[in-house]
């Protein structure tokens, strides 16, 4: 995988405080769930992003 960074942000309590209770159920860290969340993010948006370049492309190919 790498080498690990550390990274901060902030968060309201109430997230942190969900987050932290599903850790505890999934008898998992918070760092775990965090990863796992950006990992969905940024699959998702790249899945995402690439339907929209190929709509484009086909819109281009059929307005040609």
């Amino acid at each position: 995988m790498g080498t690990e960074k550390t990274i901060s942000f902030r968060a309201i309590p109430e997230k942190i405080e969900a987050l932290d209770s599903l850790a505890s159920a999934q008898d998992r860290s918070r760092s775990y769930l965090i990863n796992e969340a950006i990992t969905n993010y940024i699959e998702l948006h790249a899945y995402q992003d690439a339907l929209v370049s190929k709509g484009q492309e086909e819109m281009r190919k059929a307005a040609s």
